[in-house]
Parts: structure tokens; C-alpha cells; sequence
């Protein structure tokens, strides 16, 4: 078994990629289609927060797009979005992938009445057999482990 290895999602990166350049290049489009004299009427404050706008919502495609799973000898490095949380494999209970789930989750050891999961965005089901493949890996390196 490779000591690393990091699982991420191909199609909703490429769907990410793919419609933050749609967006981007719609809005170039429409901003040079616009006659001059209304073009000119915008302030630059007006700008700025169409361009903040424009920022967040490729930002946040490529944030979902961008998610990983690192896996290593010490556990998971979960990365959802700008956030990363790391799980060592003691802290594992079990790898849950449900038909339905829109992604993988990790159900940690602790409290058996109220369980914690951590949804693992970098693991998910557009992928399909991918993600059924790095789930199955998955449980297998946490039984090694």
C-alpha cells in the first residue's frame, strides 16, 4: 500500500473548473456588450462589488471543486473547502459511504449514542465507481491501520 495518497473529486472539479470560466466569461461578455455610455455610468464602487460578487462564486465553486482527502500513516487530512481537519486512525469507527450520500463520511469513536461524522467532500458520489473504489481502499488502510 502506498504510505500516501490523496482522493479527490474529478468530475466536480472539472464541473467546478468548467463553470467558474462559463461565469467569468459571461460576464466579461455581457460587461463589453454593453454600449459605452452606459458602461461609463457605473461608479468604481459599482465595479468593486460586481467584481466581489463574481470573486465569491468562482471562490466557492473551486473551494467544493478543490476538497481532498489526504490519507497517510498518521490517519486523514480532510480538507472541505478552506477548512482542514486531520483524523488520526485511532479516531476512526467506520467509513460510511450510503447509497444516496452525496459523499463519503468518517464516523468517529466516542459517543456511540450520538456519533460524530465528518463529511468527506474530497470522496464523492458523481464519481461513482472512483468513489466507490477509494472508499473500499479506504476501509481497507483503516483496518491496517
Amino acid at each position: 500500500m502506498p504510505a500516501e495518497r490523496v482522493l479527490r473529486p474529478v468530475r466536480t472539479r472539472a464541473f467546478a473548473i468548467a463553470l467558474s470560466a462559463a461565469i467569468t466569461g459571461a460576464a466579461l461578455l455581457g460587461w463589453f456588450l454593453l454600449p459605452a455610455h452606459i458602461r461609463a455610468q457605473f461608479t468604481a464602487f459599482q465595479l468593486v462589488t460586481l467584481l466581489i460578487i463574481l470573486g465569491f462564486m468562482v471562490a466557492a465553486m473551486l473551494l467544493l471543486g478543490f476538497s481532498a482527502v489526504r490519507v497517510d500513516d498518521r490517519g486523514l487530512a480532510i480538507r472541505n473547502g478552506p477548512f482542514t481537519r486531520r483524523v488520526s486512525w485511532g479516531e476512526i469507527g467506520s467509513i460510511r459511504f450510503r447509497h444516496g450520500d452525496p459523499w463519503a463520511y468518517v464516523i468517529l469513536t466516542g459517543d456511540t449514542d450520538d456519533p460524530k461524522r465528518i463529511a468527506m467532500l474530497g470522496i464523492q458520489a458523481t464519481d461513482r465507481q472512483r468513489a466507490i473504489d477509494a472508499v473500499a481502499w479506504l476501509r481497507e488502510r483503516a483496518t491496517q491501520a
